[in-house]
């Protein structure tokens, strides 16, 4: 597929898809949803385990394994928010901003990551927290 073009994915590479909110510890507000396409076969052995084994986000991995990492914007823009508005406590036809970028490191594409986040900073947390 065109993805797969565009990725340099190789016959018989193992590749993940991934979706995840980032959530403010405090607020718990979402303030990002993101997919990405990995490519497993060119990541460090490290930095795949801590990917598959863990909850830690994939800038956090890059930080903490010190990874060098060389990212180019793909596609930006601005659409629908559609489905992805539950996310954020938008309606349907609210915009969401997003942008998708190549990383690449050690020379070889290792993901392709697209976010999404509000145009309109000023939204509600989705759930609220109960205390007793």
């Amino acid at each position: 597929n065109e993805d797969d073009e565009v990725m340099q994915v190789k016959k018989g590479q193992q590749v993940i898809d991934r979706k995840i909110l980032l959530t403010g510890s405090e607020s718990e507000l979402n303030h990002l949803y993101a997919e990405s396409k990995i490519i497993l076969d060119n990541l460090e052995q490290n930095f795949k385990n801590l990917l598959l084994h863990s909850n830690v986000p994939i800038g956090k991995i890059w930080e903490q394994l010190k990874v060098e990492t060389y990212k180019t914007l793909f596609a930006w823009g601005d659409e629908k928010a559609g489905f992805n508005a539950v996310h954020f406590n938008l309606a349907p036809s609210d915009i969401l901003l997003y942008r998708t970028y190549l990383v690449y490191s050690n020379g070889r594409p290792v993901m392709r990551i697209t976010e999404k986040f509000p145009l309109n900073r000023s939204f509600q947390p989705v759930t609220k927290r109960i205390t007793a």
